[in-house]
């Protein structure tokens, strides 16, 4: 079945990724993603209550942020959103980049960065971390759970990235490390 999502508010996607149900605002939150060409793409969240009849979006429409990794704040109206920025190199693209980690209002849309590429914790001048992946949130959304990817820098940093189960204690910007995952996602 052929979807028109314009009549749903809808514009500019290509395929549905996933919904969820945001309980505390009686909001439903519809992942999409958008190709942009060579293999790249960019996902974005559209929200809309129960009782509208069309979604508006919420992320922002940029040309090479993607918002990846929905995961529903269980105590309050929020979605948290591992952001992604495209690179853009000669005619093409040439891989993501970390951006940051993003708290969403899903009633109003006012997003908040809880975590940015290069900021303290994340780029200590001995190793850079960053986020590849949002797994969930503890119960009252104080801390994230993540796959971080940890490289090390500067002389004698021979060793390749490695990839931790990590917690993002949110007040602190601080990522722990929660055990290692060998096979560099799993």
């Amino acid at each position: 079945m052929l979807v028109n999502w314009d009549n749903l508010g809808i514009s500019g996607e290509n395929n549905f990724l996933q919904l969820f149900y945001e309980p505390h605002s009686g909001t439903l939150v519809a992942h999409f993603f958008r190709s942009i060409g060579s293999g790249y793409g960019l996902r974005s969240l559209w929200t809309r209550r129960v009782t509208d009849g069309k979604y508006v979006r919420i992320t922002p429409s940029d040309g090479y942020l993607s918002f990846e990794d929905p995961v529903l704040c269980s105590s309050s109206p929020h979605v948290f959103t591992n952001v992604m920025r495209v690179e853009k190199k000669d005619a093409g693209f040439d891989g993501y980049e970390w951006h940051s980690i993003q708290r969403i209002d899903v009633r109003t849309g006012e997003a908040e960065i809880i975590a940015e590429s290069g900021s303290k914790g994340f780029d200590t001048g001995l190793e850079k971390t960053w986020i590849s992946t949002l797994h969930g949130a503890s119960a009252d959304c104080r801390e994230l759970y993540c796959s971080a990817a940890i490289q090390k820098k500067g002389v004698g940093a021979v060793s390749p990235t490695e990839y931790y189960l990590s917690r993002l204690v949110i007040a602190e910007g601080r990522i722990e490390r929660i055990t290692r995952l060998s096979a560099t996602f799993l």
